[in-house]
C-alpha cells in the first residue's frame, strides 16, 4: 500500500546522503519530487497540504528571525555585554544588519511562496475537475476537493501576509485585514498575480464545463415541464414564489458539508470565517410577480412544474456553483457576473432560436427586421383577371356605380409566413426593444462559442401526411405547441434563479469579504435585472408564435385568400366560408390536447387560450388585408366570418367541440381582447371615403402593420382614376410614416 511518492522519497534521500552538497543533484531531486506530487499523484490534490505546510514554515522562520533579532536589539540596548567602545559599536552594527535584513527574510519568503504557486501552475491544467454520469448528472467531488483546498490556499497567503506588519513594522493590533483589503494594498504583489492567475483557472474550467454541459443537455431536453426540486421543496409553503430561493439555500447546504468533509480528508484548517447567515427571501420583481402568478400551481397538492430538465437539475446547480467559486475564492468574484451571463445568454438564446426556428424568424419577431411592404404595379394597361369585362362594386368611396374604365393596379404582398402574422406593432414597440437589445447583446456574446444555427431544426413542425387523420395531425401539432410554450415559460423561473441568486451572492459575500466586495457585483445585479425585464416580454412574443403555428395560420392566410371571386360577387351571402368552422375546431382541439396532458398549470393553459384566440384574429386580419379588391357585399361577407369565429370560440361551443373528441375540459372564458375590434375595425375602413383612410391612418398606424396599411390606400384608390404615379406617392407617404416612428423608437 505504500505510495510511489513514499518510495521515490526514501529513493531520493538515499541519493542526498550518498552525494550531499551536491546541489545540481539536489535541485534535479527536489524537481522528481515536486512532479511525483503534482504530476504523477494529481488525483490527490496533494497542493493545499503543501502550500499549508510550506506557509506555517515560513512563519516559524519569521517567528525566529523577530526573536533573533529582537534579542540582540535588546541586548544592545541594554549594554549588558561590555563597556568597552568598540565592542557597543559592533553590537550596534550586528543589530542594525540583523533588523535590515529583516526585509530580505520576508523578501525570500514571499519568493518560496511564488515558487510554490509556479510549480503548481505547470501542473493545475492537467486536472479534469468535472466527469459525466448517466443521465446527464455531473460528477463535481474533485471541484470540491479543488475549491477547498484553493480556499484553503487563500486563508493561508491571508494569514501570512498579514504577519507582515507585525514582523516589518512591530505593530501588532491583533486585527486581522481581509484578504481583499491586502489584495488593494498590495496590487503589485507577484503572491496575487500567481493566486489570481490559478484562481482564474478555476473558474475558467467551471465555466467551460458549465456551458459544454448546459449546451449538451439543452440538445436533449424533450422540453417537458418537470417537478422542481420535489424531494426539497415544501409544497405546503405560504409562499410558493420562494421555491428558488429555498432550492438554492439546499445545495448550499449540502455544498458546505461536502466541503467540511473534503478539508477533513485532506487534512486542511477549516477557514477563519464564520458561519454565514442566510438572508430572508424577498420578493419578486413586479415584472416577474404577475407571470409567477400564472407559472405557479394555484392547488398547494399540485405538482410544481415549472422547469425542463435542464433548468431543474443543470443551469440550477452551475448557478449554485458559481456562487460558492464567489465565496471561496474573492479574487475572482468580480469575474463571476461574466460567467452567468453567458450560461442565461446561452438558455435564453437557444429558446429563443428554437421556438422561432431560424435568424429570420428570431430577427422579425423581436423587431431587429420588418417584413416587406406591398408593391403596386400597373401592368400595361391590363385589368385584374378577377374584374375583365365585369362592372365593378358599388363605390364604397363615395359616388357612384360605373365600369371600370383604368387598369387596376398589381397588388404584391410580401411572402406569406406565420412569423408576419405575430411581428410586433409599433405599439408594443417599448416593450419589445427591451427583448431586441436582450437578443442582440446575447447573440454578440456568444459569437464564436455557439453555433446557434444548429438549434434550428431541434423543435420543427410535424410533417403533414395526406393520409394522416385530421385529429391526429392536431394533437402532433398541439405535442410541438406544448413544448414551444413549456420552453418560453422556463424562462421566466431562469429570470427568477438569476434574481435570487444575485441577492444571495450579494449578501454572502458581504459577510465574507465585507463591502467593498458587494459592490464589485453590481454588474451581475444589473444584468438579472435586464433578464428579468426582458422575459415576460419573450414569453408573450414566443407564445403567440407558437399559437399562430399550432393553428397553421400560413394555411388559414391561404384559405382566406383562395375564396377568390367570391369576395368581389355582387351577392350577399347567409353562411360564413368554410374555413371559419375548421379554424375554431383548430383552435378547440390544440387547446384540449395540451390541457389532456395536464403538464401546464391552470394559469399558463388560460394564457395558451388567449394567445390561440388572438392568433386566430391575426389570421384573420392578414388574410382580409390580402383580399385588395372586394366588393361592398365581400367585405360584409368577411364581417360575417368575423362574428362567426367569435361566436365559434365562445365557452360553451368550445365545451361542446372538446366533448365531442373526448376532451371533457372546463373550457376557458374567451377574451377576445382587441383582437376582434382590431378586425373589425379594419374592415370598416374600407368603406370609408378615399380622402379619410390616410387620416384614418395617421391616427391608428401603430395598431397595424406596414403592409395592412398599404393595402386600404391601394383598395381606396383602385375604384378612382388614378395614376401609377400618385398610387405610389401615397404608398411612400406611408412607408414614410411607419419609418418615421421606428427611427423614433431606435
Amino acid at each position: 500500500n505504500t505510495s510511489r511518492f513514499d518510495l521515490d522519497l526514501v529513493q531520493y534521500s538515499m541519493d542526498l546522503l550518498a552525494e550531499w552538497g551536491d546541489i545540481p543533484k539536489l535541485q534535479q531531486t527536489c524537481r522528481n519530487l515536486v512532479t511525483v506530487r503534482f504530476d504523477f499523484e494529481a488525483e490527490e490534490f496533494y497542493f493545499p497540504r503543501v502550500f499549508q505546510t510550506l506557509t506555517d514554515g515560513l512563519a516559524r522562520i519569521l517567528e525566529t528571525t523577530k526573536e533573533f533579532v529582537q534579542f540582540h536589539h535588546l541586548r544592545f540596548s541594554a549594554g549588558e555585554t561590555t563597556t568597552d567602545e568598540t565592542d557597543c559599536s559592533r553590537l550596534q552594527t550586528l543589530s542594525n544588519t540583523l533588523k535590515a535584513s529583516m526585509e530580505r527574510v520576508w523578501e525570500q519568503c514571499e519568493k518560496v511562496i511564488v515558487q510554490c504557486l509556479d510549480e503548481y501552475l505547470s501542473f493545475t491544467s492537467k486536472r479534469e475537475l468535472f466527469a459525466s454520469k448517466e443521465g446527464g448528472e455531473v460528477e463535481d467531488s474533485v471541484w470540491i476537493q479543488d475549491l477547498s483546498g484553493l480556499e484553503c490556499v487563500l486563508d493561508c497567503t491571508e494569514a501570512f501576509l498579514n504577519r507582515r506588519s507585525w514582523f516589518l513594522e512591530g505593530r501588532n493590533t491583533g486585527e486581522k485585514t481581509p484578504l481583499v483589503a491586502l489584495v488593494e494594498s498590495m496590487a503589485e504583489s507577484i503572491i496575487f498575480q500567481r493566486l489570481s492567475t490559478i484562481c482564474h483557472a478555476h473558474l475558467r474550467a467551471v465555466h467551460v464545463e458549465a456551458m459544454t454541459t448546459t449546451g449538451r443537455s439543452l440538445s436533449k431536453d424533450n422540453w417537458i415541464l418537470s417537478e422542481f426540486c420535489s424531494a426539497e421543496v415544501d409544497r405546503n409553503d405560504s409562499n410558493t414564489k420562494d421555491f428558488v430561493h429555498r432550492a438554492l439555500e439546499i445545495h448550499f447546504v449540502d455544498y458546505e458539508n461536502r466541503f467540511s468533509n473534503s478539508r477533513e480528508e485532506s487534512g486542511l484548517r477549516s477557514p477563519s470565517h464564520s458561519k454565514l447567515s442566510s438572508p430572508a427571501p424577498e420578493q419578486t420583481s413586479p415584472a416577474l410577480d404577475a407571470c409567477l402568478d400564472c407559472l405557479l400551481p394555484g392547488d398547494p397538492d399540485e405538482v410544481l412544474r415549472v422547469a425542463p430538465r435542464t433548468l431543474a437539475t443543470g443551469v440550477l446547480g452551475w448557478v449554485s456553483r458559481l456562487i460558492f467559486v464567489a465565496e471561496k475564492l474573492p479574487l475572482v468574484a468580480t469575474d463571476i457576473g461574466g460567467v452567468v451571463k453567458n450560461l442565461f445568454d446561452l438558455y435564453l438564446a437557444t429558446v429563443l432560436r428554437m421556438c422561432t426556428g431560424s435568424i429570420k424568424n428570431e430577427k422579425l419577431l423581436v423587431g431587429q427586421e420588418r417584413a416587406s411592404p406591398l408593391a403596386a404595379t400597373f401592368d400595361d394597361g391590363r385589368r385584374s383577371p378577377l374584374t375583365t369585362n365585369r362592372p365593378s362594386s358599388p363605390s364604397i368611396f363615395g359616388g357612384y356605380r360605373r365600369r371600370q374604365k383604368n387598369p387596376r393596379p398589381q397588388i404584391t404582398f410580401p411572402p406569406l409566413r406565420e412569423v408576419d402574422i405575430c411581428a410586433p406593432l409599433l405599439k408594443d414597440e417599448a416593450a419589445v426593444l427591451t427583448l431586441r437589445r436582450f437578443s442582440e447583446r446575447a447573440r454578440d456574446s456568444l459569437h464564436g462559442i455557439v453555433n446557434l444555427d444548429r438549434v434550428d431544426a431541434w423543435l420543427t413542425d410535424p410533417e403533414v401526411d395526406g393520409n394522416m387523420d385530421t385529429d391526429e395531425m392536431i394533437c402532433s401539432f398541439a405535442r410541438v405547441f406544448e413544448k414551444r410554450v413549456s420552453a418560453a415559460w422556463s424562462c421566466i423561473t431562469l429570470a427568477c434563479i438569476g434574481e435570487t441568486a444575485s441577492r444571495l451572492v450579494s449578501s454572502r459575500i458581504e459577510q465574507m469579504h465585507g463591502s467593498v466586495m458587494k459592490a464589485s457585483l453590481e454588474e451581475l445585479g444589473s444584468y438579472t435585472e435586464a433578464v428579468a425585464q426582458a422575459t415576460p416580454t419573450l414569453v408573450d412574443v414566443l407564445m403567440l408564435f407558437a399559437s399562430a403555428k399550432a393553428i397553421g395560420g400560413r394555411d388559414v392566410v391561404s384559405r382566406i385568400m383562395t375564396v377568390g371571386s367570391v369576395w368581389e360577387e355582387h351577392k350577399f351571402h347567409e353562411h360564413p366560408n368554410d374555413y371559419v368552422d375548421q379554424l375554431c375546431e383548430r383552435c378547440s382541439l390544440v387547446w384540449g390536447f395540451v390541457a389532456a396532458s395536464g403538464k401546464l398549470s391552470q394559469g399558463v393553459m388560460k394564457q395558451c387560450w388567449e394567445k390561440i384566440e388572438h392568433a386566430g384574429y391575426l389570421c384573420l386580419l392578414e388574410g382580409f388585408a390580402r383580399v385588395p379588391f372586394c366588393s361592398t357585399e365581400g367585405r360584409a361577407l368577411m364581417t360575417l366570418d368575423l362574428a362567426s369565429y367569435s361566436a365559434g370560440i365562445n365557452s360553451q361551443t368550445l365545451s361542446e367541440r372538446l366533448e365531442k373528441h373526448d376532451l371533457p375540459f372546463e373550457a376557458p372564458s374567451p377574451s377576445h381582447g382587441n383582437g376582434m375590434r382590431m378586425v373589425d375595425t379594419y374592415v370598416k375602413v374600407f368603406y370609408y371615403p378615399k380622402e379619410e383612410v390616410p387620416k384614418w391612418i395617421l391616427e391608428n398606424f401603430r395598431d397595424y402593420k406596414m403592409a395592412q396599411a398599404m393595402a386600404l390606400v391601394a383598395a381606396a384608390n383602385a375604384s378612382e382614376s388614378v395614376s401609377e404615379e400618385q398610387l405610389q406617392r401615397e404608398l411612400n407617404e406611408v412607408k414614410e410614416l411607419y419609418s418615421d416612428a421606428e427611427g423614433c423608437i431606435k
